[in-house]
């Protein structure tokens, strides 16, 4: 369900409909507000367009740097766990092949697998 709240973005106040608590909302308002500060003090002969067009800028430069951030963070992680599968069924093959008796590691394997799907 949507909730309505009255934020302050740039001395502009307006209101806006998100499913998101009133929290994270102040949050996104006061890094937005910081944000505008920033790059205004950076530049001090700029008009409102321009403050706020350069502001989007940057915010976009950061979001884009994060997403492929997160992308190769999921990306390693995910080849991490491949290999690490891979080396579980390899030892539990020896251990089979040697006559090991491992039924209680071989259902926690199972389990885990089972749990955590690769990304």
């Amino acid at each position: 369900m949507k909730n309505t709240y009255e934020i302050n973005i740039f001395d502009q106040k307006m209101k806006i409909k998100s499913n998101e608590n009133l929290d994270f909302i102040r949050k996104i308002e006061t890094y937005i507000n910081q944000r505008i500060d920033q790059v205004r003090s950076s530049a001090k002969y700029m008009n409102s367009h321009q403050l706020l067009s350069m502001t989007l800028l940057t915010v976009s430069e950061e979001l884009f740097k994060t997403r492929d951030e997160l992308s190769l963070v999921k990306s390693c992680t995910k080849e991490k766990l491949t290999r690490l599968q891979e080396n579980t069924q390899t030892l539990l093959k020896t251990s089979e092949a040697q006559g090991s008796h491992l039924d209680s590691e071989k259902k926690n394997m199972t389990y885990w697998q089972e749990t955590i799907p690769l990304l």
